[in-house]
């Protein structure tokens, strides 16, 4: 979308009184500087915009962050989104322009690989692990964990593991 600045409407106008005149002797000039004014002032917007969502997208890559590292703890959304200067609403518009999945299917989604990580290269109990990722409920957890991966966690853990790791 293009804001349309005093600067742009004075060239638009000064445009259109020499379109009147356009067959007069150096007025076809005039227009093509003017063109050439107006295409400057376009791409000066556009800088401005691009730096505007390049610090969008820095935001919410830092959200992204937050929750990979964050992933076992018990994150409020609103105070995250709050604290990065967004609106929920807005939050929400940008984060659908960056990721293909919701904030929450994407904290989801960290969590099933992270289970499935310490599957395979830890000793943990399944309901460690359920715990640690903050399911309260292992049958719930390992019911998610098989819509994930395809298998239980125990068939995953056997189906995956290196025999020599965690030993």
């Amino acid at each position: 979308a293009v804001k349309i600045t005093p600067a742009i409407l004075e060239v638009i106008r000064e445009l259109r009184e020499f379109m009147i005149h356009s067959q007069e002797f150096g007025v076809a000039d005039r227009m093509d500087l003017l063109a050439l004014k107006l295409w400057q002032e376009l791409l000066l917007m556009r800088e401005i915009n691009m730096k505007r969502d390049d610090f969008i997208e820095a935001r919410l890559y830092r959200i992204a962050s937050f929750l990979q590292i964050n992933l076992c703890s018990n994150i409020d959304f609103d105070k995250l989104i709050s604290e990065n200067g967004f609106s929920r609403r807005s939050f929400f518009r940008h984060w659908k322009k960056y990721f293909e999945v919701s904030p929450l299917q994407y904290l989801h989604d960290l969590k099933m690989q992270e289970a499935g990580r310490l599957l395979l290269v830890s000793n943990m109990k399944i309901g460690q692990i359920a715990d640690l990722l903050g399911f309260d409920d292992f049958a719930y957890f390992c019911a998610v964990f098989k819509k994930y991966y395809g298998a239980t966690p125990l068939q995953y853990r056997r189906q995956n593991r290196d025999p020599h790791s965690a030993s």
